[in-house]
């Protein structure tokens, strides 16, 4: 029982690890189509705008402000 338990948390984290990669794929389209940051977090399902900063800033090493900027 422990093993299935194992397994299917990891499968479960790159699920997880999955879908926050689409969303932040999915995130710098909607940034360069000119929307808000708070629009973009709640468009992904987020309640507030931090989480969603969290996340793409794991992913590109930069806040969603700093990517917008150097989109200009």
């Amino acid at each position: 029982m422990d093993v299935f338990v194992h397994v299917a948390k990891m499968a479960l984290a790159e699920s997880s690890d999955c879908w926050s990669w689409v969303r932040y794929l999915y995130s710098m389209d909607l940034l360069r189509s000119g929307q808000s940051v708070k629009e973009v977090a709640f468009t992904l399902g987020y309640n507030q705008a931090s989480p969603f900063i969290s996340m793409f800033k794991k992913y590109a090493g930069q806040t969603p402000e700093q990517y917008k900027s150097k989109l200009l």
